[in-house]
Formats: C-alpha cells, structure tokens, sequence
C-alpha cells in the first residue's frame, strides 16, 4: 500500500531570501572549516559554544551504551559519540532520540551552528541526541566509515529501545546523504531501521550528475561545483595519504575517470543510485526531507521523494522557495533572527512533521 506523500511550499518573503543569500556568500568566502586531524572521529567537543548550555538547558557528555556497547574492536572512545541531553527536564518526558550526522562535505568538522541547531531539536522535540562524527577525508572513506556508524547505531537504538524512545536518524547536506547510506546499510545487515529519517538538504549524488545541476549551482551562493567534482570521488574511494591528498589538492583539478564515477556511483556513495527504497516502507521509516531552491543540490532532492513515492514511503517534502543550502540550521547562526526569519519558518514546518510521523 502507498504511503502518503506531502509535499509542502514554504511561505517566503523575497527580501529576506536576498538578504540571506548575500550574507551566505560573503560568509562562504571567508570561511575556512576545521579540517580532520587524522584517522578518526573529530573531537566535537571544540566546537561547542561557551553560552550552550545557559542558553538552551543542555548538557553533553560521552554517550553511555549501558548494557548495549558496539562491537567495534578498534578506535572505540573516538567512535563513541556525544550525547545531548536536556539538563533541566526529568528523563521521564524525553520521548525520542535522534542519531545526527553532521555536514560538512565530508571534509569539514561539526560547527558551532550545529550544535546550536541540535540544542533547538533536544527541546523543541523533547529529544535526547546523540551526536555522531566519523572520520573524513582524506583519512576516511564511505566503505571505512559506514560499517562503524552501523555498529554505533545498533548500540544507540537498542539503548534508546530500552526507554521506550522514538529513534530517528537525521543529517545534513554530507550528513543527511551519509544518513541514507546508513540506513540502506541497516537494511543490507538485516538491523534495525530508525522510526524516522529526518533529512536536511542531502547530498544525495556524488556524480553531480543532473543534466540542470549547473543551471542551479548559478543560483547557489553557498555551493560550487567545482567543490563537488573535486571531494566527491575522495570519499567515494578513500581513504587517501594526506600528503598525496594534499598534492592533488594544489594541482590543476583531474578528469575524472570511470572507475571514479563507478565508485561515486555505489549507493553507500551515492544513495540516489539504490535501486530501491521500498525497505523503508515496509520497516515503516517516516521521511522528512527540508530543502531550499537555490541549492545546487535541490534537483537530487526532487528525484529522491520521486523515487520514495514510487516506493510507497510515507514523506513529507519541504521546498524553500529562493532559501539557501541547509536553511533550517542557520537558527544556529550568530545573527539577528529577522535576517533568517525562513530558517525559523522551515524549521517549524520540519518539526510539525516529525511530530505529526511519530506514533504513540
């Protein structure tokens, strides 16, 4: 039986959708990401805010397995991931735990507006989060980083079982398309699947291959193609020594070859290229996908709930008309909130979904 499928067009204003993209770009120009500092998870904890916990009532410490640990023999204090909680609300009326992925394009660390961001999801879902990084490039790659998250998942899903928790996995941009591999993963090694999968502008397709792509990267004051060509094909086939990684990053950029858009072309990779999706239907997985229009990546998007239909998933779709790449996560941003009144506005509608998919 099909699953019902929503399709929602954000209310925008065309001023404030300016005015964003503006400050987007000029902030694109001058960033410069923490890079990975070798071959395992980031420590994320640098990256927490000093006002954090005053400002949303949460505290963070290393997530505790209880009688759940992973089965991961190596690397196994870096693999374990943080866990958000609310400080000042009792155990007892938390109802969820959400497993996030962080983006980054797979190359760059977890931000300050992350966890900004997750601190909003901790308490306006009455959730616990757990907050997962993972190795990048180029001292991981998708096949190295995929097996642990799915151990690590096993572990936090038994775990929040046990509390009589909703489990979802989310993810942005780098981290929502890493979501869905984990999820097909979970699927190939007969695990369980998360309640719902919460999805904020996914980089879905390594291949950037979408005959408009370059008609929408115009738009995108955030994202350049060109970044996309060059990563893509890294985390598809690393990991990569850092020093050769670093040679081919200050040369003129390579053709890519074939067995570089096959390895780009893997699932894991590249969810886009699953041949199907209807194991979320029949786990009862929940999709809610959020996306802006100017993004690069809002083509996939479209091609992805397409495919979700045809699978009979249950999703709701969220468009931004004119709103930038991960637009609901600039809630997190140190600006005014007038600047980013569609970030508010998005995430309430991304909220409403997952409220409105959980099942008592």
């Amino acid at each position: 039986m099909a699953g019902t499928a929503t399709v929602l067009t954000q209310s925008t204003s065309w001023w404030s959708t300016f005015i964003t993209s503006i400050i987007v770009r000029l902030f694109a120009r001058g960033r410069k990401g923490m890079l990975s500092t070798g071959a395992f998870p980031h420590d994320a904890t640098q990256a927490i805010p000093k006002s954090l916990s005053d400002k949303f009532g949460v505290e963070v410490t290393r997530y505790d397995f209880g009688s759940h640990p992973p089965s991961i023999a190596t690397h196994l204090t870096e693999w374990t991931p943080l866990h958000l909680r609310r400080s000042r609300i009792p155990t007892s009326e938390t109802k969820r735990t959400v497993f996030y992925l962080h983006g980054g394009a797979y190359q760059n660390a977890l931000t300050p507006v992350h966890w900004n961001f997750v601190a909003r999801l901790a308490n306006d879902l009455n959730a616990d989060i757990v907050v997962q990084t993972y190795t990048m490039i180029p001292y991981g790659g998708v096949h190295d980083v995929i097996p642990n998250l799915v151990e690590v998942f096993r572990a936090v899903h038994a775990q929040a079982k046990t509390h009589g928790h909703e489990v979802i996995v989310a993810g942005d941009s780098a981290g929502g398309g890493l979501s869905v591999a984990l999820t097909l993963a979970l699927h190939q090694a007969t695990a369980p699947l998360p309640d719902q999968l919460v999805l904020i502008a996914p980089w879905l397709d390594l291949t950037a291959s979408h005959p408009d792509i370059e008609r929408y990267a115009k738009l995108d004051p955030w994202l350049k193609l060109e970044t996309a060509h060059r990563l893509g094909p890294y985390w598809a086939t690393g990991p990569l020594p850092m020093d050769q990684f670093l040679l081919e990053s200050n040369s003129p950029p390579k053709a890519r070859t074939d067995a570089h858009l096959e390895a780009m072309q893997h699932p894991l990779a590249s969810p886009l290229f699953a041949p199907d999706f209807a194991f979320l239907a029949k786990a009862g997985t929940r999709v809610t996908l959020i996306t802006g229009t100017h993004d690069m990546l809002y083509l996939d998007s479209e091609t992805f709930v397409d495919r979700l239909k045809k699978a009979g998933v249950e999703f709701t779709f969220i468009r931004g008309p004119r709103c930038v790449h991960v637009y609901p996560i600039l809630v997190g941003a140190p600006l005014p909130s007038l600047l980013f009144r569609e970030s508010e506005g998005g995430l309430r509608l991304l909220l409403d979904s997952v409220r409105r998919y959980t099942r008592t």
